[in-house]
């Protein structure tokens, strides 16, 4: 350190060592002095350092509860003003301590010790008297504050002249009264803080904003730290239109209290006014994680969550403000359109008719009892509000609309043309309504009507493509294809991809089975409106009855990327992945819907997902929710019993398809269902009975034959299955359905004809996994492993993760090649950890590699999945042999041996000998 330095700062400690501290007396003088011209920052430390030389101070108790007050303290300031008349303060503090105690809100509290003439030394004072009638009036003693003010006589007290005018304001409601009171007040002391809040208090509540926006800042001038003040001076600011000096005096105020919920709170409603209602809404979120009855808040948070689109939220905000202010109207006409939007009509009328109770003329809310009504097809009763609607505004061609329209739905139709006639009579420019008269003649089936209204309409609006729309509609109806095709391609001239014109027209091409071109209408369509999601889903159905899968696809895909929270979109393409196999897709595809995954669709999607996954747990738990969600639709019953079955409970699921024929018993698909179910658990009489159910035109269905071949294959007779099985697959000659009939064909004795028949397959179709699979499959049962080895090989060698074939190969090579066994084994256990047949190699592959206790481990499991299993239990007994436990192994082979047949129980009885010989 420099020499210099050192020497200024000995020069500086020995200064200061001679400075005398200042005397109790000149702290609070300069306090006093400071806190005049409004410095708290320059007044707190002498104060601090006064009572920390005399706690007893009562000059600096004083001063401190006097800075409390003006920091919007209070309960800081009474506690202050106690302790200063327990230091022996007379009748200042007790004045002092009144007025506080008034100020925190403590207005019993100072009644009950006035009562008990804790005040007696002040009770004559003028400002206690004020400070009495204020206690009175938050008490709701009116009485008693008409009383004390008439004790008061003086004039010209500010105290008590603001206390009239609080009174005049709040008791008397002569907001005239308490302005002119409070002027005085102003003009004789523009420094009272209070009496300018108060003005801009009731320049707000007539709407003059202006006045308001100035008295609330000549209230933050005087006293700076009224926050409330300064939020008002935002909001009057707002409210005037000055957004500009709004935003700006938001930016001071948030540099003293930046996160006060005010402030919060103003932020949010700027944010709303703006249109960023995101921003609305976290501003307001800060708001109401202090206060959650924030009511401001509520209300304005639940608006903005209504133009969000997110109305569950909403809901639950604006009931949460109904609550609190249940005769507020705005928000109970916008709850009650938010039930009408979550689909809750019911609840919408009831809300409704509550308003109409204190407003029985309020056009919106009669507006929203009509949809309510109409929505539970109570179509009459919606009719006639409509026609009320139509009295109370006569000339009013949007009433007129509404209630012709309404009378159409509720059967009227002669009185519902008649109105919408009136209404376009009205008001010939409105194409609604126009557009609405062309579309009651064709439901009337007025179609010379409709076609000389629409010719009208284009007539007064040829620019406008709805008249062609509409043109083109009425002639396709007439049987005019021609006529029609013309309308909607000049409609898509004034307006490319209009979604009814493309639509019209590409049901021009369907008529005339032009199925390619009504598809390419979609497409040129699409190329205007990329994304639209109602062309999107018609090209999708088309595509789809084209069989093109990757068109529709790509359809679907450009639907969600343009529509992300459409759930339709979702749910078709979740249906293609399920049909084509691609589970994680359908799984990826249905996590974001969010609040619609109790949506049955979606339910039903993700059950038949995680049972094709073999997923139990979860089917078992999706399953569930859509049993609680839709348990009296049959498909969906149907889902559910599917779950039951790989949940390991047959009777449930039988119960479920029961149910499901009960409600449907038409439905052929669902009994074939319950066939299926039957054959599983082997229930075959009763699957056969529900067979000779099913219609005749159905019998001879491929699905139906194969139906019957299963269950004749299941009951042993694989010679009655033969002629189900070859008649379904000469229908569909695919690779299912060869399966089904080489199986039973191999149980019929036919073997080698079997393993020609598939080799066959694959020299035309080389890449057919499962075929290949297949033969593999038999030759191993045949015994020929060396040509089931060079199967699984191709096989792997097209597809690397094929989970059967690398399972067999590692059987096949356990003994003659264990290292690459146990390569291929583990291959299959990281695709496929909980199938048992896979565990069950990998024990046996790990006997093969000496690893005998790990072998002996992984049975116990397998065992826990598998207990009645003879083969698992014969690879046991094999285990325990080779780990030394051959009496054990010996008593598991003797009941093998004895018991049912099973494929490998020769190799039992043959290792029972030997283990018995030795």
């Amino acid at each position: 350190m420099r020499s210099d330095t050192v020497a200024a700062i000995a020069m500086f400690a020995v200064l200061s060592a001679c400075t005398p501290p200042l005397s109790e007396e000149a702290l609070v003088q300069r306090a006093e002095e400071a806190i005049t011209r409004g410095d708290l920052d320059a007044a707190l430390p002498d104060i601090k350092t006064a009572l920390q030389a005399n706690p007893e101070s009562v000059r600096a108790r004083l001063l401190y509860g006097k800075v409390y007050l003006i920091q919007q303290e209070p309960e800081s300031a009474i506690d202050e003003f106690e302790r200063a008349l327990r230091a022996g303060a007379g009748a200042d503090a007790q004045l002092m301590l009144a007025k506080a105690l008034v100020r925190g809100g403590e207005a019993a509290e100072l009644l009950s010790r006035a009562d008990n003439s804790e005040f007696a030394a002040i009770e004559d004072n003028i400002e206690f008297r004020a400070a009495l009638a204020r206690a009175h009036l938050a008490q709701v003693e009116y009485g008693a504050v008409r009383e004390v003010l008439r004790s008061i006589d003086s004039a010209g007290n500010n105290y008590v002249d603001i206390t009239k005018a609080i009174v005049a304001l709040q008791l008397d409601r002569d907001k005239d009264s308490a302005r002119r009171i409070l002027a005085t007040v102003v003009e004789r002391d523009p420094s009272q803080a209070f009496a300018w809040s108060i003005l801009g208090v009731i320049a707000a509540s007539l709407g003059d904003f202006d006045a308001a926006g100035e008295a609330y800042a000549n209230a933050a001038t005087a006293n700076p730290y009224r926050v409330i003040d300064r939020v008002q001076l935002v909001n009057a600011r707002l409210r005037s239109g000055n957004s500009n000096d709004a935003e700006s005096e938001l930016l001071r105020l948030e540099q003293v209290a930046p996160n006060a919920p005010p402030i919060s709170f103003l932020r949010g409603q700027i944010a709303y006014d703006e249109g960023d209602y995101r921003g609305a809404l976290d501003s307001l979120a800060k708001v109401l994680s202090v206060d959650s009855n924030h009511a401001g808040a509520l209300l304005l948070s639940g608006l903005a969550n209504v133009q969000e689109g997110n109305l569950l939220a909403a809901e639950r905000q604006l009931s949460h403000f109904r609550d609190l202010a249940p005769d507020h109207l705005e928000a109970g006409l916008q709850l009650a359109e938010v039930l009408l939007d979550l689909g809750e009509p019911e609840k919408a009328e009831v809300l409704v008719q509550e308003v109409l109770r204190v407003h029985e003329m309020n056009v919106r809310a009669l507006g929203i009892l009509a949809v309510a009504l109409s929505s539970q097809g109570l179509y009459a009763e919606s009719s006639s509000v409509y026609q009320q609607l139509a009295k109370l505004e006569p000339d009013s061609p949007e009433a007129l609309l509404r209630a012709g329209t309404a009378r159409i739905i509720a059967g009227d139709r002669d009185a519902g043309v008649a109105d919408l006639e009136a209404a376009v009579a009205l008001d010939p420019d409105n194409t609604t309504v126009r557009a609405r008269l062309i579309a009651a003649y064709l439901i009337a089936g007025q179609l010379s009507e409709a076609k000389s209204a629409a010719q009208d309409f284009a007539e007064a609006a040829p620019e406008s493509p709805k008249p062609w729309v509409l043109l083109g509609q009425v002639s396709f109806q007439e049987g005019d294809r021609v006529g029609a095709q013309s309308s909607f391609e000049r409609a898509l001239s004034l307006d490319p991809g209009n979604y009814a014109a493309s639509t019209g027209l590409a049901a021009v091409a369907y008529a005339n089975n032009d199925l390619e071109g009504a598809r390419d209408v979609f497409l040129e369509a699409l190329e205007t409106e990329p994304g639209h999601l109602e062309m999107s889903l018609s090209l999708a159905f088309l595509l789809n009855r084209l069989e093109d899968k990757d068109g529709m696809r790509e359809a679907l895909q450009n639907a969600i990327s343009a529509n992300e929270d459409a759930i339709q979109p979702r749910v078709l393409l979740a249906r293609l992945d399920l049909e084509q196999g691609r589970l994680g897709d359908v799984l990826a595809l249905l996590q974001p819907l969010g609040e619609s995954e109790n949506d049955p669709e979606v339910l039903r999607l993700l059950t038949r997902t995680y049972i094709a996954n073999e997923q139990a747990a979860l089917a078992d738990d999706t399953s569930r929710r859509l049993l609680a969600a839709d348990s009296t639709n049959p498909e969906s019953l149907a889902v559910v019993a599917q779950a039951e079955i790989v949940n390991e409970r047959p009777a449930r699921a039988l119960d479920m398809m029961e149910r499901a024929i009960e409600l449907s018993p038409a439905d052929t698909m669902l009994r074939r269902q319950y066939i299926e179910i039957l054959v599983s658990v082997g229930e075959f009489d009763v699957a056969q009975s529900q067979v000779n159910l099913l219609p005749d035109d159905a019998r001879g269905e491929t699905d139906v034959l194969l139906l019957q071949g299963r269950l004749a294959v299941a009951r042993g007779e694989p010679e009655v299955a033969l002629p189900f099985l070859n008649q379904a697959f000469t229908q569909q000659p695919n690779n299912l359905n060869l399966v089904l009939l080489s199986a039973a064909r191999w149980a019929a004795g036919s073997r080698e004809a079997v393993l020609a028949e598939l080799a066959d397959w694959l020299e035309e179709f080389p890449g057919d996994a499962l075929i290949r699979n297949t033969l593999a499959s038999r030759q191993m049962l045949m015994g020929d492993e060396g040509s089931a080895r060079l199967e699984y090989e191709k096989l792997l060698s097209q597809s690397p993760d094929n989970v059967p074939a690398l399972n067999n190969l590692a059987w096949l090579l356990r003994k003659s090649d264990t290292p690459q066994a146990l390569e291929y084994s583990e291959r299959a256990m990281d695709l496929a950890p909980k199938n048992v047949q896979v565990l069950d190699t990998y024990a046996m592959v790990l006997l093969e590699s000496e690893d005998v206790a790990r072998a002996l481990d992984l049975n116990t499991r397998i065992l826990e999945k598998s207990p009645g299993s003879p083969e698992f239990r014969f690879n046991r007994a094999q285990i325990l042999y080779r780990a030394g436990r051959s009496e054990e192994a010996k008593g598991l082979l003797r009941k093998l041996v004895a018991g049912p047949v099973f494929s490998s129980q020769p190799d039992a009885a043959a290792l029972l000998a030997t283990l018995a010989g030795g």
